[in-house]
């Protein structure tokens, strides 16, 4: 799980590094403290469910940024599928041709090329050991509880829940990756089901009624339903990699849109 953890540790660094400004320190006096109010940058919280222990850093932090990644494949395995494609399968939990974070159309506005998101947190999870002395992790996931904007997509595979509605043409069609329309798994690993997952172009994070909430990249060992974030219910995520995008999500069946530098 090693090289996981480095993945997950890498990506929140990235993520908070774009988000960093330089300040030089100056000491206050007594008089000018009295007159100053602040947050933590960081929030501790330990709590407990169903025999696990949990503990999430959330990071007090506004996070505006434009970001290509490319071929993200995280959890390869080579295990008997369950679902209607029965047989040896060879795959990823998830398989991630292109994701991009914002949209440098000539046409975008600037709020458009632009993703943001709030309060990044880090969660860790521990089950008891053979003693009570003794616990062990077994899971993490980092998220963030509020994001919104554009992704481009270009999804192979997912294991994960998650809920969009999308436009394709005139249609509307309401996406649930619970739904057994759109899934090839019992155990909640997907293979791309009818070939609707690869046909979407962008997702549209947020709407009027505010941004995403508890948008969340897990990984375990076993299936954990992880504590309440952002007022929604808790979430399970199955063994392996687990994407959690299910609240206040759009879309767009067609291609992807560009995100490159625009001209100057």
């Amino acid at each position: 799980m090693c090289r996981q953890i480095t993945f997950l540790w890498g990506l929140l660094a990235a993520l908070l590094c774009a988000a960093s400004a330089c300040a030089q320190p100056k000491p206050l006096d007594d008089g000018q403290l009295s007159q100053v109010w602040g947050q933590a940058m960081i929030e501790l919280v330990n709590t407990s469910s169903s025999g696990y222990d949990f503990t999430r850093m959330t990071f007090n932090a506004d996070i505006s940024l434009s970001a290509n990644l490319k071929e993200v494949r995280l959890g390869d395995y080579a295990a008997a599928r369950n679902g209607p494609n029965n047989g040896v399968g060879i795959g990823a939990d998830l398989d991630i041709q292109s994701l991009q974070f914002g949209q440098n159309t000539l046409t975008s506005s600037e709020s458009e090329r632009l993703v943001r998101a709030t309060n990044p947190y880090f969660e860790i999870v521990y089950k008891q050991g053979a003693n009570a002395a003794e616990r062990q992790v077994v899971g993490m996931r980092m998220g963030f509880e509020g994001i919104d904007g554009y992704l481009g997509t270009q999804i192979r595979a997912l294991s994960g829940t998650m809920r969009a509605d999308l436009t394709s043409g005139a249609s509307v069609i309401n996406f649930d990756s619970t739904n057994p329309t759109f899934m090839e798994s019992a155990d909640g690993k997907r293979w791309n089901a009818n070939g609707l997952l690869n046909s979407i172009g962008s997702l549209k994070l947020g709407d009027a009624s505010g941004p995403t909430r508890d948008f969340f990249l897990a990984l375990q060992t076993e299936s954990v339903k992880y504590p309440a974030v952002a007022g929604l219910a808790a979430q399970q995520a199955a063994a392996g990699f687990w994407l959690n995008l299910r609240d206040r999500v759009s879309g767009t069946v067609g291609t992807m849109p560009s995100n490159l530098p625009l001209p100057k």
